[in-house]
């Protein structure tokens, strides 16, 4: 989370606490508020991620078994 720490201290930010979060993924539902092309699309872009992102996103099995792990920042900050 080191990215967001630094993004909200530049605006004066002062972090109390980070909490990140690792969850794992189905593909299918998440990516059904797309049609069928953006599908398509997100399903390669994980089929051929370069190596950082396919180790951070560790893509699992395939068709309506594809998973990945989605990592979210929790931040309690308070203005400087």
């Amino acid at each position: 989370m080191r990215g967001g720490n630094d993004a909200l201290a530049k605006q004066g930010v002062v972090i109390a606490y980070v909490e990140e979060l690792d969850k794992v993924m189905e593909f299918a539902p998440w990516a059904a508020r797309h049609d069928a092309s953006m599908q398509a699309f997100l399903r390669a872009m994980l089929a051929h991620a370069d190596p950082a992102a396919r180790a951070s996103l560790d893509p699992q099995g395939s068709g309506d078994k594809l998973t990945f792990h989605l990592r979210e920042g929790v931040f309690i900050a308070r203005k400087g």
